[in-house]
């Protein structure tokens, strides 16, 4: 059942992800949407495994924020990771920790996937759901092997 799951949510992410800044899902879009070129590298690119992507726990969203405050990506020493993520984290053999703006819908009922295309980061929050909801803040500490040039971010909703 589980394989059935994931397959789900990777056709609910794929056919929602040119309408990630469809205004019938949001009933606030926030600042830190950041939708990349229709048909670019988040279907060409290589998706994160997720133990690669770390969500930021609510008590620790302010500081991430804090650090996102002027980029949409930052790399992260060994104290920042536990500040952020309020324990100690460790990178896997060849990536660096780095933290990243995403938004989501509901948080509690999707899933964040996260693709590398050459120099590019895409972050997207796809979600079930039957109603309009306000767009929120969600920082990730991801595990990259370099430094992305650009960050996309946006979020879906499907019924």
């Amino acid at each position: 059942m589980p394989r059935v799951v994931r397959l789900l949510q990777v056709l609910v992410v794929a056919a929602s992800l040119d309408a990630c800044e469809d205004p019938r899902a949001a009933s606030s879009v926030d600042s830190w949407l950041r939708p990349g070129p229709p048909g670019a590298g988040s279907r060409t690119g290589k998706e994160l495994e997720s133990s690669r992507i770390h969500p930021v726990p609510d008590a620790m969203e302010a500081r991430a924020e804090d650090l996102l405050s002027e980029r949409s990506c930052v790399l992260l020493t060994g104290r920042q990771v536990e500040e952020v993520l309020g324990r100690p984290g460790s990178a896997a053999a060849g990536t660096r920790p780095y933290l990243v703006r995403g938004v989501c819908l509901d948080r509690d009922h999707g899933h964040f996937s996260v693709t590398v295309a050459k120099d590019e980061l895409w972050v997207h929050h796809g979600c079930l759901g039957r109603q309009p909801l306000p767009m929120t803040r969600q920082a990730l500490v991801v595990e990259l092997e370099a430094q992305p040039r650009e960050v996309y971010v946006g979020c879906s909703m499907a019924e």
